[in-house]
Order: C-alpha cells, then structure tokens, then sequence
C-alpha cells in the first residue's frame, strides 16, 4: 500500500467512525463535523499511524484571520514533507476537500500564527487536550484497535530514542532531579539557548515554549522564563519570591551532557568549559 492510499484510508476510516459516534449532536467537537472538529481529528489520525505503521506525526495548531486550526504535519526524519489536513473542508474558501499529501496544506499560508509548538502526537500531554475530548477517543480507540486512551499516558515507547530521549531532555531531567534532591522549592525558571529551544519545541513532553504561558511546565515543573545564552548552555534555577544570591543555580552542556550546581551568585564567573 502506498503512504498516500494508507493516510488517506485513515482519515476516512477515523472520519467514518466520528460520524457515527453515539452522541454527536451533543459534543461541542463533533456535532458540526468537520468544522470545529480539526483537533480531535488530527489527534486521532495521528495515534492510528502511529500505533498501526509506527508514522511520526506533529500536531500543528496556528491561527489566522478565518480563526484557528489543527492538522498533521509528517516528522522530517520519515521522508518528504507531508501533510494530513483531515478537516480542510471547513473553510470552503481555502479547499472544498481534506489535503493529504506532499507538501505543506494549504491552510498553512491562511493560518501564519503558531498557537504553540508543533507536538509529537506520541508526547501531546495531557494539557493539549480539552473540553469533551477524553469521551470521544475512550469510544473511538477501541474501535480503532488503538491503546485505551489515557489523558496523562504517554507513548514515548513508540518513538525512536532519538526523539524520545534527545540529550536535551536528559540533559534537563538530570538537572531537575538534582534540584529536587537539593532543594525544597518546587518552582522553577528553565533558562536556555535559542539552538536548544528549538529542539525542546519538538521534543520535550509538554512541547515547551507553547507561547510562555503560565501553565507550561517540564516534568511538573513551572517554567518562569527563558533568556538567550550561550548556544551550548542549558540552565535551571531555583525560583523563590525573594531570590538570594545563596540560591543554587544549575548550568549544564548539552554537548557533554554534563552540569553542575553553583551558588546563583557565582554564575557570572563560572567557567563553563569546566563542563567539557
């Protein structure tokens, strides 16, 4: 079977499947399929290739002057570029059809804005959902022969370790287990690069850097801020209400994958290339 034959069996066969679902007409994403259905669509596109053929696919949210909108965009390290628009059709003036196939949709010269970063359908947490979302899929996976859907399980073992583990985020989680260890503070700002944040954009499990909201987090924990340092730097520090220069601040090298907790006050002399 070809990769255009087997998206596009998917969407129809999810499409078919939302149609019929018990209580359409009651649930705000389905009842006027397929518009406002672009999320939970795509969502469930998404896990089908996934868990059926092993496909990586980024969620993709932006929006524009026709409002906001959701679709597929294939993982660069799968092939050509391509993309899975199941619910196009709902702004007649874009498509009159789903796009499902090379090349960016045609939706993405409408919708210039991002929303958040793009999301590994394998790492979209439990904040990506919303709304009556959890009842559709609870009914639709089953039927899919998909994995029971679980709003907090993530399907980070269906990715190649590149992706899942980059080190980046091992880099960060060891970082925050030994501020954990250390310190009684629950909250912190992770500080870093502009080269590194855009491999979190993709990587990381709350897709960090949605747009710096309050509510991001990495492993539970609040991100306060992000500042430009050196390209190969990767901070974490202990936030308080009134910060001292006693508070420990973790600098950490991607390239070597190796940190160090310092005194907050000591950072601006810190020779980084003890890191090496």
């Amino acid at each position: 079977m070809s990769e255009l034959r087997r998206w596009t069996e998917a969407v129809t066969e999810v499409a078919d499947l939302l149609l019929r679902y018990p209580d359409r007409a009651n649930n705000m994403w389905l009842r006027d399929f397929p518009k406002g259905s672009c999320s939970v669509v795509s969502y469930a596109v998404g896990r089908l290739l996934l868990e059926r053929y092993g496909e990586q696919w980024l969620l993709v949210s932006r929006t524009g002057e026709p409002g906001s909108h959701t679709w597929l965009v294939r993982d660069e390290t799968m092939g050509a570029p391509a993309a899975i628009d199941a619910t196009l059709a709902q702004f007649p003036s874009i498509e009159s059809a789903a796009f499902v196939g090379w090349g960016p949709s045609p939706a993405e010269g409408h919708f210039p804005d991002f929303m958040d970063a793009p999301t590994y359908v394998a790492l979209a947490d439990a904040s990506w959902h919303h709304g009556q979302t959890d009842e559709v899929y609870e009914w639709l996976f089953p039927q899919l022969g998909l994995r029971p859907f679980d709003r907090a399980d993530s399907l980070r073992d269906l990715m190649p370790e590149a992706l899942a583990f980059p080190p980046v985020t091992l880099l960060l989680d060891a970082m925050l287990h030994a501020a954990e260890s250390q310190l009684e503070l629950n909250t912190y700002a992770i500080v870093l690069s502009p080269t590194d944040s855009s491999v979190l954009r993709r990587n990381s499990d709350a897709a960090m850097l949605r747009g710096r909201h309050a509510s991001d987090e990495y492993n539970g924990l609040l991100i306060l801020d992000q500042v430009a340092i050196d390209d190969d730097l990767v901070l974490v520090i202990p936030v308080s209400e009134s910060p001292s220069d006693g508070d420990m601040c973790f600098v950490g090298r991607i390239s070597t994958e190796q940190f160090a907790g310092i005194p907050r006050a000591e950072f601006d002399g810190f020779d980084v290339d003890t890191l090496r």
